[in-house]
């Protein structure tokens, strides 16, 4: 395949069809069986010996783990012909690449415009501008100045941040599904909770907060549907020219009335200009609208399937509170992470050319057994845990202590309130993107109207 057809469809899961295609090919006569097989050799969704990192293969999306565990063992660091990239999944090799100043943050976006043909970059010219300019895609000095400001007004709205107001925010959530003994922790619950805290924390006004909800999703959502003029990048586009014209009218009113809430900070700080702050706003709210919704509802799906850790976080609030740590550890939300090489460099005693693309399997370090003991076994007091799922160093994630709080506010609300909480027996239906590990539904029931008292404080 070309570059652009291989960067096309590292937001897809294409593993699904190939394993279609390979059920069916059993069923051909012997002439077309080597066709199809030529053909996914060609695709380049086949095994190789070594193996090399390829999501595309059938049941890697949604299991990946036996798949990193191979590379771990047989091919550490490597060329991944099906991601054109050099591919790393130590844990300790891993975090010498996160302290590597030469790789640069400026690739995973540049990659996705690759895919967008020529002629569509007008249309999506806002929008794409954006995107390429959040946190996670620019480098130092930049984003040391704009990661500072963004701490700054995160520390000076600690009352939205606080887990009494999130757990209010998760109980009112519950209030509307208790009596109905059923809802999709993903659409009911997840989704909206750290939509809501986000925006407390910009200050976002309740008769607002609907259509910029929708804003953010259209914008998270701009290639969703692909690469070629369709009407996500359409409502991306034009999302983001309206959030951008709604957040300086916020910023307008703040600096003419100030109140208790981020932008109100941001307005204080004179190194940033109004684009900048509107860019870290949107950084914020971004932020928890995928990660941490993902989180919330992978780690109910790990707590519901083993009864006796269910009793464990519910009946001890110092069990939950280490338990978040391996939340994070055992099912992280951004899997694999994208840097180019700025110079030639050596990882785990490989030369990496410079101007070569590089992917850091986040996710199989954190599964890595020199790491981790058992690493496949979730151990809610796991004791040391060394987890990467928020970086590590200069560029960890600024909102991760405000990213804990709402986990573990959520789990306890729905663990304490809905007695007899039960998966329903489906498939998951993971999200498609190969670069988020996500549920895309998270069905469930529990007793109409239980409620449970709330775990012993130790």
């Amino acid at each position: 395949m070309t570059s652009p057809t291989h960067a096309s469809l590292m937001m897809s899961d294409i593993g699904r069809v190939v394993d279609k295609l390979q059920k069916l090919r059993d069923r051909l006569a012997a002439g077309e069986q080597a066709l199809v097989d030529d053909f996914l050799r060609a695709a380049g969704v086949v095994e190789t010996k070594p193996s090399q990192y390829n999501p595309y293969l059938p049941n890697v999306h949604a299991n990946p783990y036996p798949h990193y565990h191979r590379l771990q063992h047989e091919n550490p660091v490597h060329w991944s012909d099906a991601m054109q990239a050099w591919v790393i999944s130590r844990h300790a090799d891993i975090l010498e690449a996160f302290r590597e100043r030469r790789l640069s943050y400026r690739t995973g976006f540049e990659t996705i415009m690759v895919c967008v043909p020529k002629e569509e970059h007008e249309s999506i010219r806002n929008v794409s501008r954006l995107l390429g300019s959040l946190l996670n895609e620019v480098d130092p000095p930049v984003h040391t100045r704009l990661r500072k400001i963004m701490v700054k007004a995160l520390n000076a709205t600690p009352d939205p941040q606080r887990s009494s107001h999130i757990e209010a925010i998760a109980n009112k959530l519950l209030d509307t599904v208790q009596a109905t003994g059923r809802m999709d922790i993903v659409k009911d619950f997840a989704d909206p909770l750290p939509a809501i805290v986000g925006a407390d924390i910009l200050g976002i006004p309740d008769t607002d907060r609907k259509r910029f909800g929708q804003w953010i999703h259209d914008v998270v959502h701009t290639f969703s549907e692909g690469f070629n003029g369709n009407a996500a990048m359409l409502r991306g586009e034009a999302a983001i020219i309206e959030l951008t014209e709604y957040m300086n009218r916020l910023f307008a009113e703040r600096r003419a009335q100030p109140g208790h809430d981020a932008l109100s900070a941001m307005l204080m700080d004179e190194e940033a200009t109004d684009e900048e702050r509107v860019l870290i706003a949107i950084n914020i709210i971004m932020g928890m609208h995928e990660n941490v919704t993902h989180a919330i509802s992978l780690s109910m799906r790990t707590v519901l399937r083993d009864p006796e850790l269910l009793c464990q976080l519910r009946d001890s609030a110092e069990v939950l509170s280490m338990a978040v740590e391996e939340m994070l550890r055992y099912e992280g939300t951004a899997p694999i992470l994208s840097r180019v090489a700025l110079d030639n460099i050596e990882i785990g005693g490989v030369r990496i050319p410079k101007g070569q693309r590089v992917i850091l399997l986040v996710a199989a370090a954190n599964r890595d057994a020199e790491a981790f003991d058992d690493p496949d076994r979730f151990m809610p007091d796991r004791r040391p845990n060394c987890h990467v799922a928020f970086g590590v160093g200069r560029r960890a994630c600024p909102g991760s202590a405000l990213a804990r709080t709402i986990i573990r506010a959520s789990v306890k609300a729905l663990l304490t309130r809905l007695a007899d909480l039960q998966v329903v027996d489906t498939e998951p239906l993971w999200r498609e993107e190969i670069n988020i590990r996500g549920l895309g539904a998270l069905p469930v029931t529990f007793r109409p109207s239980g409620d449970l008292a709330p775990p012993a404080e130790s």
